[in-house]
């Protein structure tokens, strides 16, 4: 659903001047900011854009018997450190504010660290990221289903916990080819919705991205 997208005229020649141009920019931008061997905290597009995205609410979330919290990680240790998995304890060093953290999933798939699994038992032999429901993604977002899957990777339907929002979030595949492919695409939606800052061109805007558990992770809007 958010590989294609019907553009006017203009934005489609305008894509395809961006594809020829950006492909050296990106892989500085893949050195620089992908490749990483910590995973990073949510943070906005700084790489060229000088626009920032006001999150469109898709509805309000009634509140939920769910755990919520908006804390630092020494915060949620101290509290609630039976929720966490090993992983998530090291994770924990490089985020500085907790909105959600799977309280509620089966994280058990995640726990196989045999010399068999893939990525820390995160992916499965495709380099897909195994897909747990209300598990989080960068102690934000909260996984609710998948709503569409391709060569590219999978998009679920998340609820953003920071703005009480549900959003789009596209999982790139974890190999070299499809994580090269979207940081070219994440070139030309920084530089659409530059131009559409105004909504007017009824483009589906990026709003924001994360790379999580070696994955590239891009948040949209959600559709309604």
């Amino acid at each position: 659903m958010l590989d294609r997208c019907e553009m006017p005229p203009a934005y489609t020649i305008l894509a395809k001047q961006l594809c020829a141009v950006v492909c050296p920019i990106s892989r500085v931008f893949l050195m620089r900011s992908v490749s990483v061997v910590a995973e990073q905290p949510l943070r906005s597009l700084t790489f060229r854009s000088k626009y920032t995205p006001k999150p469109k609410p898709y509805f309000k979330i009634p509140q939920l018997s769910y755990i919520r919290v908006s804390s630092n990680p020494e915060e949620l240790v101290k509290k609630y450190s039976n929720f966490l998995t090993d992983m998530e304890f090291e994770e924990l060093k490089v985020y500085k504010e907790i909105w959600y953290f799977g309280q509620n999933a089966n994280k058990n798939n995640y726990n196989n660290k045999s010399s068999t699994s893939t990525n820390s038992g995160y992916d499965d032999e495709n380099g897909n990221y195994k897909i747990i429901e209300h598990d989080h993604i960068a102690f934000r977002y909260e996984i609710l289903e998948v709503i569409g899957k391709g060569s590219f990777g999978q998009v679920i339907r998340a609820l953003d916990h920071k703005t009480n929002t549900h959003v789009a979030i596209k999982i790139i595949r974890n190999k070299k080819r499809f994580l090269n492919q979207a940081v070219v695409e994440l070139n030309i939606l920084d530089e659409l919705r530059e131009k559409d800052a105004d909504g007017s061109h009824n483009v589906i805007h990026m709003l924001d991205y994360i790379y999580f558990r070696k994955h590239l992770c891009i948040t949209f809007e959600l559709m309604r």
